[in-house]
């Protein structure tokens, strides 16, 4: 842990020079505490893979040779064991990884969070699910991770991770329709209508969707716009006063903000607005990477979760929810 981030380019801004000193005094103490125990806790991931592999290779052995005659056991028996020593030492190595990576990844994004002045919790947690259900696809089972509260310039915040899966076509395992970012804004009095911005899915999927959702479509002006996203709401009269075309092109700021084009969707609903974004393969949020050798980097790696938090917390500025707040608030007086 001898890397420290004084060593990043000069000419970084006060911000960098603050995020540096904070990962020399919170982060990487942390880190180095855990690095302590991971060349014991991967030798034994190590251990435990290795006897898995030449427990297949007994299995292999079992089932070619006459090695179970020579031990006085059944083949079957023979094979059984096998099996159940691979299965149980591969499961255990993947386990006791899992369980050091969380740890590293616990300390790494949990610190960050702390930085930018949120909670973080990798899982067990409570999330206000059902509010997104006019965003989610049509599923059977979900996962979450990764959930981040707090607030920013005033503004409540709460986000997590999910995967959701629906049962697949018959025989075929279950098949992921979402995976992605659910983030939550508050705003200071409720909407009086529920409006859903959502991405464009054709003739058919724009159908379907007409069918379930509460709202009715409503045209909005921009051609870009139109092509791209359906809006239906339940006031026509609050989607036009909250759409407007300035608020169409942040919109589509934001996608181009997380690299999405046609994967990002929007709610209003009560006095929060939703949104979810989803992921590729590549794009992975709050990961601290892998740990099968010392790690040089944890500098880097910090930076890069602290710009992808930093992505959640600047939805406030590039769709001013800030400034919306206020006006909300100037309106109610």
């Amino acid at each position: 842990m001898e890397q420290n981030l004084h060593a990043d380019r000069a000419g970084s801004g006060g911000r960098d020079n603050g995020f540096a000193a904070f990962f020399d005094r919170e982060i990487a103490p942390a880190l180095a505490e855990v690095e302590r125990q991971r060349s014991r806790r991967m030798l034994l991931v190590y251990e435990l893979g290795g006897l898995g592999l030449f427990a297949g290779a007994g299995v292999f052995v079992a089932t070619a040779t006459d090695m179970h005659a020579i031990l006085g056991i059944s083949r079957n028996l023979l094979q059984i064991s096998c099996f159940a020593v691979m299965f149980g030492s591969l499961l255990a190595a993947f386990f006791a990884y899992r369980a050091l990576y969380r740890r590293f990844k616990g300390v790494l994004a949990g610190k960050v969070a702390a930085y930018r002045g949120l909670e973080y919790r990798t899982g067990g947690f409570e999330f206000p699910l059902e509010r997104f259900e006019p965003l989610l696809p049509y599923h059977r089972s979900h996962r979450l991770e990764d959930r981040l509260a707090g607030a920013h310039k005033g503004v409540d915040i709460e986000l997590c991770e999910g995967r959701f899966k629906r049962p697949g076509a018959k025989d075929k395992k279950d098949k992921t329709v979402f995976n992605g970012l659910l983030l939550s804004y508050s705003f200071p009095k409720p909407f009086s209508a529920q409006t859903v911005v959502l991405p464009d899915h054709g003739a058919v999927g724009n159908l379907l969707e007409r069918m379930r959702q509460e709202g009715d479509p409503v045209q909005l002006e921009g051609l870009a716009f139109e092509d791209r996203f359906e809006v239906y709401s339940t006031g026509k009269l609050e989607a036009f006063r909250l759409l407007t075309p300035a608020f169409m092109e942040k919109i589509e700021a934001l996608a181009a903000h997380f690299g999405t084009k046609r994967g990002l969707a929007l709610a209003f609903l009560e006095n929060r607005l939703l949104i979810t974004v989803r992921r590729n393969r590549t794009n992975d949020q709050f990961e601290s990477g892998h740990l099968f050798r010392p790690v040089a980097d944890w500098p880097e790696r910090a930076r890069k979760v602290d710009a992808q938090i930093a992505a959640m917390l600047d939805v406030v500025d590039v769709l001013n929810i800030a400034a919306a707040d206020k006006k909300q608030e100037g309106a109610s007086r």
